[in-house]
Parts: C-alpha cells; sequence; structure tokens
C-alpha cells in the first residue's frame, strides 16, 4: 500500500530524518505549468500512526507502523510550486534504492487514475456490469484492464517517444487495417499528415486518435479520444476482413 498524506504534523517528523540521498526527477506538464526537472533530496524512518479517536471500532490496534518517506525539491525556481512529498507505505524501507523505487510508484500516480477513468463512467463502464457472480466479473474485469491498457499505450507513444512497433498492440491484419486508413483521415495541412514511420505504434496511435475525433489542433488526444477511436477502428477493421472473404 501506498498513499501521500497531507497531515502538517507529520512534516517536521520526517524534516528529522537524514538525507538518503538526491535525485534529479522529470516532471510532467500539467494545468498552468510546463514540463520541468526538479532536484530533490529524499528521507525516510518509521513512523506510528495513531488510531482515530472517532473510531468506533476499539478492537483495532491504538497505533500503526509505517514507512514515511520525505521528498523535498532544493532550490526550487519562484515560478513554481517546489516538490514537497510525504509518503506513507506498508513496505519496507532499508536503503536509498528502496526509497526511490516507492517515490518511482508515486510519480506513476496519474497513469494509474487514468486507467481507472478509462474502465469506470468514461470509458468502457465496468461499474455498470450486470454480472451475477464473482467469476464472470473477474473474467470481464480481466478483459477491461487489458483494453484500458492497450488504450494507455496509444496515449504514451502519440508522439513516439520510445519508437514502439505496431505489433505490441495490433495484429498483422490491424496494421494493415491502419495503413489503408491513413490516406482517409489525412487533411491537406502538414499538421494533418501522419508523421510517424510505418509500421509503428505511433503511426497507429494517430490514425486511433484521428478515428476518435482529434483534429491535429489544440490538445493532443488523450485517453477518451483513444478510446472511442478504438471502438470504431475495430468495427472498421471488422467489415474490412468481411469483405475480403471469398464469395
Amino acid at each position: 500500500m501506498l498513499s501521500r498524506v497531507r497531515r502538517p504534523s507529520i512534516r517536521p517528523k520526517a524534516a528529522a530524518f537524514a538525507v538518503a540521498g538526491t535525485r534529479t526527477l522529470a516532471l510532467p506538464a500539467r494545468p498552468g505549468q510546463a514540463k520541468r526537472k526538479a532536484q530533490v533530496a529524499v528521507r525516510f524512518g518509521t513512523v506510528d500512526i495513531m488510531r482515530s479517536p472517532n473510531e468506533k471500532d476499539r478492537s483495532l490496534p491504538k497505533t500503526v507502523r509505517l514507512t514515511l518517506i520525505d521528498v523535498r525539491e532544493i532550490d526550487p525556481p519562484a515560478d513554481v510550486e517546489a516538490i514537497d512529498w510525504q509518503l506513507l507505505t506498508t513496505h519496507e524501507v532499508a536503503t536509498a534504492d528502496k526509497a526511490w523505487q516507492i517515490v518511482g510508484w508515486y510519480q506513476l500516480r496519474w497513469c494509474i487514475e487514468q486507467l481507472f477513468r478509462i474502465l469506470k463512467s468514461q470509458g468502457l463502464q465496468l461499474e455498470d456490469s450486470q454480472m451475477d457472480s464473482a467469476e464472470r466479473l473477474a473474467k470481464l474485469t480481466a478483459a477491461a484492464v487489458k483494453a484500458a491498457c492497450i488504450t494507455l499505450q496509444l496515449v504514451q507513444e502519440r508522439d513516439g517517444t520510445h519508437g514502439l512497433p505496431a505489433e505490441l498492440v495490433f495484429s498483422e491484419a490491424e496494421t494493415e487495417t491502419i495503413e489503408a486508413l491513413i490516406p482517409t483521415l489525412e487533411g491537406k495541412t502538414e499538421r494533418q499528415k501522419n508523421p510517424h514511420p510505418p509500421r509503428g505504434l505511433a503511426r497507429a496511435s494517430w490514425v486511433i486518435a484521428r478515428l476518435g475525433g482529434w483534429n491535429c489542433y489544440y490538445k493532443p488526444p488523450g485517453p477518451i479520444t483513444m478510446h472511442r477511436g478504438m471502438q470504431r477502428f475495430h468495427a472498421i477493421h471488422e467489415g474490412r476482413m468481411l469483405a475480403l472473404i471469398p464469395t
């Protein structure tokens, strides 16, 4: 388990820990702030979290011992919100490397939130399932998580950052359908052309985004656009495969 805590009383406790190391973190862009790099120091130690006085179940222990990891930015710029994280975890942390691993997990929180967003009301609507058994619901969830992960892969590779091949997500026949669709989706301007190399996942991501309603301008396509695009693509690909069946 890992969570961020926002109790002011715990911050002085974290400051008393010795600095275990420093590192430069790459921070993604977010509303009102461009992507940047931050030099941070990490500290860690154990703390005892007291049971809430309002808790009615008195059989619970009075305290729970957790690991507290403190991450603070060193000399942050004046015009940005400085990194100041206090993370509580049930994982045992005995070394700086383990502490940095926990910090890395925390940095993935937005990706995890996006995964659940796709699974739920703005995507696959998993919570609306009418499955009447745990076994069936587990199978449905597994299929939904796979679909949501594919959507996130398309979002993360939309700029061709990692140079991944399309075959990681799409079959050979699906890749051929993607290539066949490109001329129908490109516009007259340079920004409406697919700039990515053939058979790359970024090239496929561009096609899926266009099918989902992206116009190649303004903000880049997000997971909901990709989800809509995948729905359209599956229907188009199925129709194309039916058309290729000999009569």
